[in-house]
């Protein structure tokens, strides 16, 4: 399981922490359905939740997924029928998606009582061409607080977060 960014070894005090994972994966399954979109980068989030969940329940909390799982997941379209790096913008949609909203599942998962929340990373590993870019769910520590200021400058509203 990853919490912070680290894979914590499988111990019988790993339990709580699988426990942990599970509650945060269906935070984020629970945020998504009540923030419906149908932008891609939305539908791939709840697909990575959902496919991560079905496999934590499982045992299996190392689980990584490769593009063409994802693509099935979404149910786009069949996997081979698509180009994976153009149908997959990690960076420019899905990332840039789950950037503007970072901060409300941090909340959402404040108001439910979890201290962390659950953050979908991009994974790629050594060797180059050959090798599955990989996607996991990591646990991050939810900030003690978040401040949102509205400011009106010119009838231009812009809303400012900061995490204390």
């Amino acid at each position: 399981m990853y919490v912070g960014g680290y894979n914590q070894t499988k111990t019988a005090g790993n339990q709580e922490s699988e426990w942990l994972m599970l509650e945060v994966i269906q935070c984020l399954i629970d945020w998504l359905k009540q923030e419906p979109s149908d932008e891609k980068a939305h539908r791939i989030l709840s697909a990575l939740a959902v496919e991560a969940l079905k496999f934590a329940k499982r045992g299996n909390f190392d689980r990584r997924f490769t593009v063409e799982e994802i693509i099935e997941a979404v149910h786009d379209c069949p996997a081979g029928l698509v180009d994976t790096k153009k149908w997959l913008d990690w960076k420019g949609a899905v990332l840039k998606y789950w950037n503007s909203r970072e901060l409300q599942v941090v909340d959402f998962a404040r108001k439910r009582g979890l201290q962390h929340y659950p953050k979908p990373e991009r994974y790629s590993p050594k060797g180059g061409r050959g090798n599955h870019v990989l996607f996991i769910s990591k646990l991050y520590r939810c900030q003690k607080s978040v401040m949102k200021t509205l400011i009106t400058i010119s009838n231009l509203q812009i809303e400012l977060s900061m995490i204390k």
